[in-house]
């Protein structure tokens, strides 16, 4: 388990940019790759009681293993990792209103399980909603921290465990989403990072802080 201070930044694309910013990202990054994802987000009881929740999110990498289980629902369902995400309250204030990406600390593991999701139902997880996201990850490189940026279209999945009974038909506009993490204290200097590669990227893009959860 590791825990972290995410600095977070998120503009929405449209269409006609999608493909000249794909070119701009790849030749600004270190490595990229196609990447499709589910991911279910659940409220998670802390007491045995029920009156107080956390929010989790689980993600895994959508692969040919959900295609060999589609076609024969009889078969043996693989093991799938997921990595579990606890993301806290987003840090607020004066000092950090002004900042050009949202910070928040957030704490990661893996679950390698044939049936992850029924794992946590067992301990009282409730899947709040499901999404599908489906697009290019690029890992660059800008004033000396390693950004995680994310162009994807985003589906919701009326079944949150179930992306199989969902046509993937992804059309619409596209979600820019770019990371990074730093240590303890430093989210300044990782704020301003963001947003000085988010200058780069106009003006095909542009980038705000992450609206988070409070």
């Amino acid at each position: 388990m590791e825990g972290r201070t995410e600095c977070r930044a998120v503009g929405v694309i449209a269409n006609p940019n999608v493909n000249t910013l794909a070119q701009a990202l790849r030749g600004m990054c270190t490595k990229y790759g196609a990447l499709e994802l589910h991911e279910v987000v659940m409220r998670v009881p802390m007491d045995a009681n029920n009156q107080q929740s956390t929010m989790l999110r689980l993600s895994r990498k959508v692969g040919k293993a959900d295609q060999k289980t589609a076609a024969n629902p009889f078969a043996e369902k693989p093991a799938d990792r997921w990595l579990a995400t606890h993301e806290g309250l987003p840090l607020r204030g004066p000092a950090v209103s002004s900042l050009p990406a949202a910070v928040r600390e957030i704490t990661e593991s893996y679950c390698n399980s044939a049936d992850a999701l029924q794992f946590w139902k067992s301990l009282g997880g409730q899947p709040e909603y499901g999404l599908l996201k489906k697009g290019n990850e690029y890992i660059c490189h800008h004033m000396g921290h390693e950004l995680r940026v994310l162009l994807l279209q985003v589906l919701t999945l009326p079944t949150p465990e179930s992306p199989l009974d969902t046509a993937r038909n992804y059309s619409g506009k596209y979600v820019l989403d770019v990371t990074t993490r730093v240590a303890p204290g430093a989210h300044v200097e990782g704020c301003q990072a963001l947003g000085s590669f988010g200058a780069k990227l106009e003006p095909l893009a542009s980038l705000q802080p992450a609206v988070l959860n409070s």
